[in-house]
């Protein structure tokens, strides 16, 4: 049975005398470290619990970064024991990772999925207009890709005299 931990690795420091953290997934004395992308100082850090202490400014969110990560690997162990074969840990990693990448999906790549269900359904004039609106987009981005989450609201209304 695999084991998961977290674990802040105090070999390799950060800026500001931060640790990185990671949740360390063991099996068959074999270990793999999936980054949890927080980071945390030695004081802040409760040894016994593993987890941040309370008054660390990001507590709440650090906490439950360690939660789903461990719901997320408790399910990736479940799925390959039902699948009735023996997997390494290099697997497990690869695919909480790849759960991780499947996750973020851009804005251009939604477009090209769209235009094709789009193509599919034989509607292929609104097809050519989602299609060349990612084009005028990849235009003013010089076709540089964005995730929905760097999509935001202008700050300031466009003013029209």
């Amino acid at each position: 049975m695999a084991t998961k931990k977290v674990y802040i690795d105090m070999r390799r420091p950060l800026q500001l005398g931060q640790y990185p953290l990671y949740l360390r997934v063991t099996k068959d004395r074999k270990s793999r470290y999936v980054s949890l992308g927080f980071s945390c100082k030695k004081e802040l850090w409760d040894e016994a619990n593993n987890l941040p202490k309370k008054r660390h400014p990001l507590y709440k969110e650090i906490t439950i970064a360690i939660e789903k990560a461990k719901l997320e690997a408790n399910r990736e162990i479940l799925n390959l024991h039902n699948g009735d074969q023996d997997f390494s840990t290099e697997e497990l990693k690869n695919n909480l990772l790849a759960d991780k990448r499947k996750s973020k999906l851009t804005v251009f790549e939604y477009f090209d999925s769209y235009v094709g269900q789009l193509k599919a359904n034989d509607k292929i004039g609104s097809a050519n207009i989602y299609h060349s609106t990612k084009k005028s987009i990849m235009d003013f981005r010089n076709g540089r890709d964005m995730e929905f989450s760097d999509v935001t609201p202008s700050t300031s209304p466009v003013q029209t005299d």
